[in-house]
């Protein structure tokens, strides 16, 4: 595995079973009254944290970094017993979300979230140990051939790039060589739409994986949520 995928979900813990062992809703349990069958089981320590230790392989990864870690993970539940919250956001690796059972695997996009899949993606890269993050992007213009592998970017707030009327928040200069992740090197489970790009054949509208360090730096917040509805807006890139 030279990639591990992603996917964000609410969580509310329903049940803490060990120290970095929890069962949590993806769903506000009130609405469903509270239905134990429902319940998604997770081990916050089978991280990929864990691996670059060497403590698990990257099969044995279930979720992804704490984002109190500080290493680019946004899971917000946990991750130590009693200390943890138990409200709050869990990033489920695409492999292990796809074993759980058809009444227990939650939608990629729940439906009170008008937002593309892959904004709610993210992916980590075991070659390289960079990190991407997905959002819903449109090339505004590209440089001359001179400089092509620019191009001016208009990015949409992950997590509500379906709301109607949203702008954009915000319009970078895009370095696609450095600052993205090539659409050949986006695996199947990221997404199924071809990535936006450089170049006349390629797409000039839809999602586009930036590289962690690129969205430290640009000068505006996402504007959009990766957090349960319950705990309101706010930018994950904050985190």
């Amino acid at each position: 595995m030279t990639q591990s995928v992603f996917y964000g979900f609410d969580a509310y813990v329903g049940a803490i079973v060990g120290r970095t062992q929890i069962r949590f809703w993806a769903a506000n349990p009130t609405d469903t009254t509270f239905n134990n069958t429902s319940l998604i089981d997770v081990d916050l320590a089978r991280n990929p944290e864990a691996c670059r230790r060497g403590q698990i392989t990257p099969t044995q990864i279930q979720v992804d970094d704490f984002s109190g870690y500080k290493l680019g993970g946004h899971t917000t539940v946990g991750p130590d017993y009693p200390l943890g919250s138990t409200v709050g956001g869990c990033w489920l690796e695409s492999t292990y979300w796809g074993a759980l059972a058809p009444g227990v695997r939650p939608p990629r996009v729940p439906i009170w979230r008008q937002t593309h899949d892959y904004d709610m993606t993210t992916i980590y890269d075991w070659t390289t140990f960079r990190r991407y993050y997905g959002f819903y992007a449109e090339i505004v213009s590209e440089q001359p051939s001179t400089s092509p592998s620019y191009a001016l970017v208009s990015i949409w707030p992950a997590g509500r790039s379906l709301v109607p009327n949203t702008p954009p928040s915000g319009t970078v200069w895009i370095d696609f060589t450095t600052d993205a992740l090539a659409p050949a090197s986006v695996p199947a489970a990221a997404t199924a739409m071809p990535s936006v790009w450089v170049g006349s054949s390629a797409p000039k509208k839809g999602p586009l994986f930036l590289d962690q360090e690129k969205v430290k730096l640009m000068p505006f917040e996402d504007g959009g949520s990766k957090h349960p509805l319950v705990l309101g807006y706010g930018s994950f890139a904050a985190l």
